[in-house]
């Protein structure tokens, strides 16, 4: 028998995969105690119970706010910069771990796990910079779904933090793997850097993104906005809004929700012009009698939801009072055929905190 080869030095370890491969690695032939993996436990349970389970953990939503969060965290904690904290990687781990079980919760997991991409999560070590970590996490994720189609296929929601690390080689990397995701619904930029306009600009100049029908972002975003020229769902996170509006109304003509703009009489304007379908709109507390006379103008518009902070929640107040009644005759001038829906958001205190998730709503009535 030949001697065996001696390795070679200096070669490392194989590097951990950017992503998991699509296949479970060839098991044995199932028996009886085996196969009965498929008919227990988890994997009996309705969609609709798993998703409960699953609520549990923490998760970004569109009103997830990364601001508010860095507001609740306590003076003694460390700064993680425009990050999350590492509690939203609990789900993801969960998820992770139980589509490794199993050939039989991999088929269940695996899709769930992957519906979302993020990078927008402080590292767990915390000895990282973390526009370094945002940046490579980005890249590392973006690259992974390149070589592998089948799990590209189940991405429905991209969560991402923009900053200026290497944005030469990382936005045009995002960009690829964006127009490779033929079944994102929702891209969320939950923070940019303010002087990244025209990085972005340049870097999704010629990028085209059909399948979106939410985008999420501030308003320095406004060039990757004009992508997603079937968008339905704008939110504005920072800013007032006028970019999204100048972006709407040239590229984006099937919008019919509009959260987080500061409307004004010229805003009211505008918006009137660049999105006639609009349906449904959030305003903010003393609107004025200017913003109602465009407001008016709206063929569509059937909800109006009137932003609040928790302080002046009370449905009863005077300024709320004022404000539905403004509303309440807009939506009544509306010839829409919907439903008409009025009500006041909030997001919920807890304790001493804000809630970073949700946004709660009371309905005001339509008398």
């Amino acid at each position: 028998m030949p001697p065996r080869k001696k390795a070679k030095k200096g070669v490392s370890a194989k590097e951990e995969p950017e992503v998991e491969t699509t296949t479970a690695p060839a098991a044995p032939k199932a028996t009886s105690g085996a196969a009965a993996n498929g008919k227990k436990a988890l994997a009996i349970l309705p969609a609709e119970l798993l998703t409960k389970v699953l609520a549990h953990y923490k998760a970004i939503g569109p009103y997830t706010d990364i601001y508010i969060a860095r507001e609740n965290r306590g003076r003694n904690e460390p700064d993680i910069g425009p990050t999350l904290d590492a509690s939203y990687l609990e789900r993801s781990d969960v998820l992770r771990a139980l589509s490794q079980t199993c050939r039989e919760y991999r088929e269940i997991f695996l899709p769930i796990l992957y519906e979302r991409m993020e990078a927008c999560i402080t590292p767990r070590s915390g000895k990282v910079a973390f526009y370094k970590h945002i940046g490579e996490t980005l890249e590392r994720k973006c690259r992974g779904l390149k070589k592998n189609p089948a799990l590209a296929k189940m991405v429905r929601t991209v969560n991402v933090s923009l900053t200026r690390y290497q944005t030469t080689t990382i936005l045009p990397t995002f960009v690829s793997c964006l127009q490779n995701l033929p079944n994102l619904r929702t891209i969320k930029v939950l923070h940019a850097h303010t002087q990244m306009t025209t990085a972005i600009k340049k870097a999704f100049s010629e990028a085209s993104l059909p399948s979106v029908r939410t985008f999420i972002g501030p308003g320095m975003c406004h060039e990757l906005l004009k992508t997603c020229t079937e968008v339905r769902t704008v939110v504005c996170m920072e800013e007032d809004g006028s970019k999204f509006v100048g972006v709407m109304g040239k590229n984006c003509k099937n919008v019919e929700e509009v959260r987080g703009f500061r409307l004004d009489g010229n805003m009211a304007k505008r918006l009137v012009k660049a999105a006639p379908n609009l349906r449904v709109l959030e305003v903010s507390l003393g609107l004025n009698n200017d913003v109602l006379a465009f407001l008016k103008s709206f063929k569509k518009l059937c909800t109006i939801d009137i932003g609040a902070e928790w302080s002046t929640l009370d449905p009863d107040a005077l300024l709320v009072k004022d404000t539905a009644e403004l509303c309440r005759a807009v939506l009544k001038a509306s010839p829409s055929t919907e439903r008409k829906y009025l009500r006041l958001c909030y997001r919920r205190q807890k304790f001493l905190e804000m809630d970073v998730e949700q946004k709660h709503f009371i309905d005001l009535g339509m008398e």
